[in-house]
């Protein structure tokens, strides 16, 4: 082609020559304009960690940049993404205990499943350690994705409260042998600790409680000439010791 045939191709006014120049498939494209963009780009901000209504939540925010498909992405995308971001942020096994519950083009919400951790790793009998803990060795890791996104102790207290109730719904795995202080279990008895260094669940007596079963029994198990009424009075000084009501519903006799 010699130039004067090429500036003719060039000329603005010439419509049908400057559509030769483009590639075949811009002369006959089948996409419009707001499906140009077939890349999801996004960026993720930690908006906010910690309880909600729902749980141990991380919520993220979601930034698009200029050019990308942005907002029009569509929500089975967006939870790809959601899903794909877990992946590559945590440990495999922590998959079944992270839950995806909101996934838009504003936000992005886990959720840690902690009843399901909590059956994983507790649902056995604890180890007892003299004279007044027991305690769980888990093997199943907290999962990384929340830990390493949590400050400070709101995330531990968290765990020990919410241990606290749902054992008490499992009272079979608050049960050793060789603990044979207590007959009847109930979580208000114990104070529940968690280790995560140490991957452990402990339960301390309380010492109120402690304090308290000693007078009952040094007193009324064993004192046959206590009258009814020095009964009832150390039966009243005993509940003072702790949050406990009749104490001596759970102590062996």
């Amino acid at each position: 082609m010699d130039l004067a045939s090429l500036a003719s191709q060039l000329n603005p006014t010439n419509t049908a020559a400057a559509k030769q120049l483009l590639p075949q498939q811009q002369q006959n494209r089948s996409y419009t304009d707001s499906e140009k963009y077939s890349e999801l780009i996004i960026n993720l901000t930690r908006f906010k960690m910690g309880e909600t209504k729902d749980g141990w939540t991380i919520q993220y925010k979601l930034n698009f940049p200029i050019g990308t498909l942005g907002s029009k992405a569509t929500p089975q995308q967006i939870m790809a993404y959601a899903k794909d971001y877990l992946a590559a942020n945590t440990d495999k096994e922590d998959l079944k205990y992270i839950d995806i519950i909101k996934a838009d083009t504003y936000m992005i919400e886990y959720r840690f499943n902690h009843e399901a951790w909590f059956r994983a790793n507790f649902s056995q009998m604890p180890h007892y350690n003299p004279p007044i803990t027991l305690y769980w060795h888990y093997k199943i890791l907290f999962p990384r994705i929340i830990y390493v996104n949590q400050y400070g102790s709101d995330l531990k207290h968290f765990i020990e409260e919410k241990f606290e109730k749902w054992i008490d719904t499992k009272k079979s795995y608050l049960k050793n042998p060789k603990f044979k202080f207590i007959e009847n279990v109930a979580a208000k008895l114990f104070i529940f600790k968690w280790d995560y260094a140490g991957q452990r669940m402990y339960a301390h007596l309380k010492y109120s409680v402690i304090l308290g079963s000693l007078a009952l029994y040094l007193t009324l198990f064993h004192d046959k000439d206590a009258s009814k009424m020095d009964i009832k009075k150390i039966q009243q000084q005993a509940a003072n010791f702790g949050d406990v009501k009749r104490l001596d519903k759970y102590i062996k006799r």
